[in-house]
């Protein structure tokens, strides 16, 4: 049996979608990725890796109206002990942990808010962590020191400092970063593309309902979409 992957690590990013198959149509058209349907997910794969999960939103959050979203989604030994600890730490549970395809899952808001998930894979047919290359994410925040305590404390994370951020250092490298914002804190994951400006475009051909005009950002350039059901994304391309 393969060793466990190390705590901290990106598992997933997923999105929460109004109507999961509305949202695989336009991503498999935006960005060429393939879906490989599970019974209560679906996997978005590119070049034979997965990339991301969709899944359907729970229907009291469609009835408070809560918009389709990304978040990540962590790697634990145990779904369990790690949502206890959080909890301890200031996090709100969202949802006792549960069993899905392949894993054991937990949705969690931290002490300011932000939303993520903790994932512990569930043999056999586990699905292998996404790619750490595939992106980047980022931790908008009132207050990055006390980000920091508390995922440092629950994943092992260490930080680079800067100005008003830091950036993460996962187990096996840099993963994102952690900004203060003012505003509803949130996680926004960046997908790694190799041209900004042209996964825009693409996302536009396939049904997007906005695309803004890439920029220069501190981690490269960047085009924000917002996909037909509102859940914004943001495309990264590094330099």
């Amino acid at each position: 049996m393969p060793p466990a992957p190390p705590t901290g690590l990106l598992a997933w990013v997923g999105l929460a979608a109004a109507d999961q198959d509305v949202a695989v149509e336009f991503y498999t058209a935006a960005f060429g990725w393939q879906a490989a349907r599970e019974t209560d997910h679906t996997r978005l794969r590119h070049a034979g890796r997965d990339v991301a999960l969709v899944y359907q939103q729970t229907r009291q959050a469609r009835a408070a109206n809560v918009t389709s979203h990304w978040s990540p989604f962590f790697l634990v030994p145990d779904a369990d002990p790690a949502v206890e600890r959080a909890v301890e730490s200031g996090a709100t549970s969202l949802r006792n942990p549960f069993d899905v395809t392949g894993g054991r899952v937990a949705p969690l808001e931290d002490p300011a808010g932000a939303i993520f998930s903790v994932w512990s894979p569930r043999p056999p047919g586990s699905p292998e962590p996404i790619p750490g290359d595939a992106w980047w994410l980022e931790l908008s925040t009132p207050d990055v020191a006390a980000s920091e305590a508390f995922y440092g404390d629950l994943f092992g994370w260490s930080y680079e400092e800067s100005l008003d951020a830091a950036s993460i250092r996962g187990p096996e490298g840099q993963i994102g970063g952690i900004r203060r914002a003012e505003g509803r804190p949130a996680w926004s994951p960046c997908l790694r593309v190799t041209d900004a400006e042209a996964a825009g475009r693409r996302a536009a051909a396939a049904g997007a309902a906005s695309v803004g005009a890439s920029e220069d950002a501190a981690t490269g350039r960047v085009a924000s979409i917002v996909d037909p059901q509102g859940a914004a994304l943001s495309l990264l391309e590094r330099r």
